[in-house]
């Protein structure tokens, strides 16, 4: 285990839960591949951990989804909020958009990939006006 200021980094982990594993790590796969930054944070990490029971709300959820803003076209859509668009091999849903439409840089969508729908929370970071170009941004 390295430890860097808050954050504990586990160079050995092996899941205990595999609940949408697949799922996440293509997601991530795929913003990986845009060049876009993101991260999964929020209980979904706990629970494949092992450290919590569940990850659930009312339907499947894997928590919070940051994205870092850029100028990439793919995530226009996030941005402008559309209420339904393809990333990759995934679609994208907005869910309660009443609810969270003077938060611009967060929404919810229902995301669906080979048959499966799960719920995430998104939310937007301007690094270039919080960090600076020279910021290592850790979503822990």
């Amino acid at each position: 285990m390295n430890e860097a200021g808050n954050a504990l980094w586990l160079t050995h982990f092996t899941p205990v839960r595999l609940d949408h594993l697949r799922f996440v790590n293509r997601l991530l796969e795929t913003f990986c591949a845009l060049d876009t930054f993101c991260a999964i944070t929020g209980t979904y990490p706990a629970y494949i951990a092992g450290v919590l029971n569940s990850c659930y709300r009312t339907r499947p959820a894997v928590g919070e989804l940051h994205v870092a803003r850029t100028d990439s076209t793919i995530l226009d859509s996030i941005y402008r909020k559309v209420h339904s668009f393809e990333i990759g091999p995934f679609e994208f849903r907005l869910t309660e958009w009443l609810e969270y439409e003077n938060f611009p840089d967060y929404s919810i969508y229902d995301i669906t990939h080979e048959g499966v729908t799960i719920t995430v929370h998104n939310t937007i970071f301007d690094v270039s006006v919080y960090c600076g170009s020279q910021s290592n941004i850790n979503f822990q």
